[in-house]
């Protein structure tokens, strides 16, 4: 090492530089990894800053390069003397060392000082759990004395949504942050998808999907149903599920359809509802004025009879049964 910067009193966002001359003894070219830090005198933790206390230099056989270090002083060092060590190994930055070649310690310490300033937090409601970068300080309102730079400050308490704000603490002052603190939202089962087909013919089983999102906070548990105005069998009507805040679930309900015309489903949670049409196509032939004849093509008294008895159960439409009448009543063969 040929040089350190002179101001070896340093605090949080300061920087440690210093100048390193590597020499190379070796008959070929050498990589080598070079890396700065601060270690207690004591032997204790030693403290780097990631990749800008550590560099790569190549070296050529018998030559000598010099390496400039500067190492951040971040606020997790804690207050006291470091010594200031400058190492050149065999390897990269971030990697651990395979072979240190030379380790030098400046002949100067460097002293890591923590100026103060004071946190104020309050919340609403009051009586709420305040963290500082992950660590319980006390409950709100409270004041307590950090070193500066930035932090993060979380309330939580019990039955509400925890909130958190950032503060930076400045050298003997006092930064204030005031947090609300929300009610959670009760669960709302918000029907989110209704998915049925079109068309089916009856006595044709089909599957219809209900998603259901939980659009509150907390969780909560509901039945969603599914009905039909009319004509449609279901295998179950009503399935309970258990929902976390903001979370999804899908049923399945299979259902089979008895008689032909539109029918109307409706899916049901006790907070929503959707609507969903459906055809339901006749799983019969259409009939014709035919299907009521005799032998001879001739529509007689026995196919008359055939023909209301079709209507009155809804087999048949009254145009139908107009038709069928009319050819009754000219007893001509139906061509």
């Amino acid at each position: 090492m040929s040089d350190m910067n002179a101001d070896v009193t340093v605090q949080p966002g300061d920087t440690v530089e210093a100048t390193m001359t590597v020499a190379n003894p070796e008959d070929e070219s050498m990589t080598y990894a070079i890396r700065s830090a601060l270690h207690p005198p004591d032997g204790g933790r030693r403290y780097r800053a990631g990749e800008s206390s550590q560099q790569t230099v190549e070296v050529d056989p018998g030559e000598t390069q010099e390496v400039e270090l500067v190492l951040v002083v971040d606020k997790t060092y804690p207050e006291g003397e470091y010594d200031l060590i400058l190492e050149a190994g065999v390897g990269k930055p971030g990697d651990e060392f395979t072979l240190i070649h030379d380790r030098h310690t400046a002949p100067e310490t460097v002293e890591v000082v923590k100026p103060t300033g004071e946190l104020g937090v309050t919340t609403t409601p009051s009586e709420a759990s305040i963290s500082v970068d992950g660590e319980v300080v006390g409950e709100s309102p409270l004041t307590t004395e950090l070193p500066i730079g930035n932090y993060t400050v979380v309330a939580n308490r019990l039955d509400y949504e925890a909130v958190s704000g950032f503060v930076e603490i400045s050298e003997n002052e006092t930064s204030t942050l005031s947090l609300d603190l929300t009610d959670p939202e009760p669960p709302f089962f918000d029907i989110t998808s209704f998915v049925v087909p079109d068309n089916v013919e009856e006595g044709e089983e089909f599957v219809i999907e209900v998603g259901v999102t939980n659009v509150g906070d907390e969780p909560g548990e509901q039945s969603v149903t599914v009905t039909a105005d009319t004509g449609i069998e279901f295998e179950e009507t009503s399935n309970t599920i258990e929902v976390t805040g903001a979370d999804s679930e899908r049923i399945r309900v299979r259902a089979t359809p008895t008689t032909a015309g539109e029918r109307e489903l409706t899916a049901r949670t006790d907070d929503d509802e959707e609507t969903r049409t459906i055809s339901v196509a006749s799983d019969q032939e259409e009939r014709t004025v035919g299907d009521y004849t005799n032998s001879e093509g001739i529509v007689d008294t026995d196919g008359l009879r055939a023909a209301v008895s079709d209507w009155q159960a809804g087999d048949i439409d009254t145009d139908l049964l107009r038709e069928v009448v009319a050819a009754w009543q000219s007893g001509e063969p139906i061509e």
